[in-house]
């Protein structure tokens, strides 16, 4: 089942329609939203809006994943875009040039839908702060629940905008770069600095993190953490823990609250505060749930022998979004034609730092698949075999990244082996042996990482922000990769 289906079951028809009209409603016309949350329902419907427009094309449907962003990290083969494609609509994202007038267009569109979803989550946030717990079916828990994913996606957004049009924390100075809106009907706000924004968003996500706790981590709530249910939706009929409302399914599609805890350690990470984001990081990674007798990890790698029905390696997707056109808007880069490809840079993927040495033992090296005899594609976004559980997932935050963060603390920390071989523990779950990494400082500690991540993140849009973290280049070419992209037009008045 997928999470459109969720969404189509807890809603009522006419709360549908009213949600379709709400999201496009202007700020001053109060009668369509006074209807809209006039029940709990409502505020469901509200909230499923927000994560149905992050999952677009224009937004982590494409362009904030596996699109420009990728294409900003040199995810894809930079050859082929600049020889081979001229025409293609990313060529000049490639090159730096984030002025043309095109990538503008991309680059204002996804900053316009950020803005837009911040607004509605803001909304939500205003409205059901002090609402009657009797409107929600889940009561208190319910109210709380909302509450905090809106808080958490509102904080989640400006994370992303403020790594996109702003410098890195390491290289910041006390210039404004991006608004932070947290009042609703508010059309204009200051630009503030990189330092204010990061607080803002960590105050936002440890209160959402106290709103959602009591939901996700209590009574059989635990077991909605499990992969079953958590992404794959109870696998069918039967389960005793299936939640009675299907409102509650899904929680991997959701801002659950270890999403939360996997955020705040991603941005603690990158404002350099090494040993709370070891802390954050940390509680995903030991979070378990009851089975039987004991307690299960929550996230966990997928085995070596699931690879060729789980090209999203979905058992440590900690968060994710849904789209069901994914497929096929990603099929369009997968053809022949000049102008839409989209191969991986794979020889940065398949051998060692040194390019000395291909890693055959890594399971992720199946996970492509070629066109032409020569075009490498990663499969993670095509139809998989076997079963179609996760196709209509787009990973967010996965646990990978919590190894990644855990090995980079503990090495600044201090415990140097223990962090190689925390890192060590993501390469050996997938089929590298163990004991390879020889790492002598910081840097080459970063490096193995982002090493590392050019496989676990493909598609995701993540490599990017790691390069611009480390204010690393992802060539040996000479060639530096803009860092920050420019504020649309219609903000630079401000």
């Amino acid at each position: 089942m997928k999470i459109n289906k969720i969404i189509l079951a807890v809603l009522l028809p006419i709360m549908l329609s009213s949600c379709e009209q709400w999201l496009d409603v202007a700020p001053d016309d109060q009668v369509n939203e006074e209807t809209l949350f006039a029940n709990g329902d409502g505020y469901r419907n509200a909230l499923n809006g927000v994560y149905r427009d992050m999952a677009t094309t224009q937004m982590y449907g494409r362009e904030l994943t596996w699109g420009f962003v990728d294409v900003m990290g040199w995810v894809y083969d930079p050859l082929t875009i600049y020889y081979d494609c001229s025409n293609h609509e990313y060529y000049d994202v490639l090159l730096g040039k984030y002025n043309v007038q095109v990538v503008k267009n991309i680059s204002e569109a996804f900053w316009s839908q950020a803005y837009n979803s911040i607004a509605n989550c803001n909304n939500i946030i205003a409205r059901i702060d002090g609402e009657n717990p009797s409107k929600f079916a889940g009561g208190e828990e319910e109210r709380n629940m909302i509450h905090g994913e809106a808080l958490a996606l509102r904080a989640y957004l400006h994370f992303d905008m403020l790594r996109l049009f702003a410098p890195a924390p390491k290289v910041a100075d006390d210039k404004g770069y991006i608004p932070y809106y947290e009042r609703y009907g508010s059309t204009s706000e200051a630009r503030a600095s990189v330092p204010v924004i990061l607080e803002k968003i960590e105050r936002d996500l440890l209160k959402a993190k106290d709103l959602v706790a009591p939901f996700d981590t209590t009574g059989n709530h635990k077991v909605w953490m499990s992969t079953r249910l958590r992404i794959e939706g109870g696998r069918g009929s039967g389960d005793s823990y299936l939640p009675d409302d299907l409102f509650y399914m899904y929680r991997g599609f959701r801002m659950n609250y270890y999403a939360i805890c996997a955020t705040l350690a991603r941005v603690y990470s990158y404002g350099d505060k090494q040993t709370l984001a070891r802390e954050c990081a940390e509680e995903v990674v030991e979070a378990t749930y009851p089975q039987s007798s004991y307690n299960t990890q929550c996230f966990t790698f997928t085995g070596g022998g699931s690879y060729n029905s789980n090209y999203k390696l979905y058992d440590g997707v900690i968060f994710g979004l849904s789209n069901q056109k994914l497929i096929d808007d990603y099929s369009n880069y997968l053809g022949t034609a000049n102008d839409i490809k989209l191969p991986v840079y794979y020889d940065a993927i398949i051998y060692n730092e040194n390019y000395d040495e291909v890693d055959t033992e890594d399971a992720r090296l199946t996970l492509f698949s070629v066109v032409d005899d020569y075009y490498y594609y990663s499969k993670k976004y095509t139809t998989q075999v076997g079963n179609s559980y996760g196709e209509d997932l787009i990973p967010m935050i996965r646990l990978s990244e919590m190894y990644y963060i855990i090995s980079e603390a503990l090495y600044t920390e201090g415990q140097t082996q223990s962090g190689i071989d925390k890192l060590d523990e993501v390469r050996m779950a997938r089929g590298i042996r163990g004991g390879k990494l020889q790492i002598e400082s910081l840097e080459e500690m970063q490096k193995a990482i982002l090493r590392d991540a050019r496989r676990d993140f493909i598609g995701e849009g993540q490599l990017f922000y790691y390069y611009k973290k480390y204010d690393m280049t992802p060539n040996d070419w000479g060639y530096t990769i803009g860092r920050v992209l420019p504020l649309p037009d219609n903000q630079l008045i401000h």
